[in-house]
């Protein structure tokens, strides 16, 4: 049963090759949060040179991280 394992270590017990399953989902209750960092610098008047960094978590949701959507505040 996948619910004895954690969710992100759960992929790691059986081989997905031989399952007898179409498809493979998996929930997981809390906020996805996006840290974006950029930076443009121009190289000439009409070229410029642009790089982005982007980085994704996902967490529990709780106060004081999450202040407008957190579990309490949306139910």
């Amino acid at each position: 049963m996948l619910t004895n394992y954690s969710w992100n270590d759960r992929e790691f017990h059986f081989d997905k090759n031989t399952m007898d399953a179409e498809h493979i989902s998996l929930s997981a209750d809390g906020v996805l949060r996006e840290f974006r960092i950029n930076m443009t610098y121009s190289i000439s008047k009409n070229h410029e040179f642009d790089l982005s960094i982007r980085s994704y978590l996902l967490d529990e949701g709780r106060i004081p991280f999450s202040l407008l959507t957190n579990d309490k505040v949306i139910e």
